[in-house]
């Protein structure tokens, strides 16, 4: 099993993915309630992913499914008469529907795109479940996975390392810290690294020299 390493998680985008969530609540407690007006049932984390999926329309269609079994209840069998009764909910329908496309439509504030799936209706609120937060995190993560990746990472954590290392030795031989426009990493590469033919060569011969130059 290769084990991945994190080497970087974008706090500020999981945490305006957080918060742009927390500020769409209050849009979502009004789905919540146009749902229970119109349907006149409990909402729930179910019907909160399929008024996501599809806008209302499944919920619209189980609505004209029980108005035509009550319909069926009490011996209404003409289709003229049926097809008046059913229009007359027109209205209370077309009125779900827009609002429900309305909320979901206009999915975004001053965070951004509010992401929906992430979203969770538990014990009477909505959440991000534990779950939902470690996608979000997951989705805000750079890992690396494969044996090229890590070698070369693990290669470039030792060389940061030694270049530390070879600051501290090279402010320790001039005698003070290097300025901000002396570059540990020019000083290197200009006096003591030089590269020919694709090949790279250390130059110890420029140390004294460097020092020289630049003691105090």
């Amino acid at each position: 099993m290769s084990t991945k390493i994190l080497i970087h998680q974008d706090e500020s985008a999981i945490e305006r993915t957080i918060k742009c969530i927390e500020t769409f609540t209050p849009e979502l407690n009004t789905l919540k309630e146009k749902f229970e007006k119109f349907t006149k049932e409990q909402f729930s984390d179910e019907v909160f992913k399929v008024l996501i999926e599809d806008k209302g329309e499944n919920i619209i269609q189980k609505y004209l499914n029980s108005v035509n079994k009550e319909l069926d209840k009490i011996g209404i069998i003409n289709e003229v008469t049926r097809e008046g009764l059913i229009k007359s909910h027109e209205e209370v329908i077309t009125q779900f529907r827009n609002s429900i496309k309305s909320i979901l439509q206009n999915n975004h504030n001053e965070f951004g795109i509010v992401r929906l799936e992430y979203v969770s209706f538990k014990k009477s609120r909505f959440i991000i479940s534990d779950e939902s937060m470690n996608l979000i995190k997951e989705k805000n993560s750079i890992y690396l996975e494969t044996k090229e990746e890590i070698e070369l990472y693990n290669q470039l954590k030792d060389t940061f390392s030694t270049i530390e290392k070879a600051k501290e030795k090279i402010e320790k031989a001039i005698g003070y810290k290097l300025p901000e426009h002396l570059k540990t990493i020019d000083i290197i590469n200009t006096n003591f690294i030089k590269e020919y033919g694709g090949k790279l060569i250390f130059t110890p011969k420029d140390i004294k020299m460097f020092i020289n130059t630049y003691k105090h």
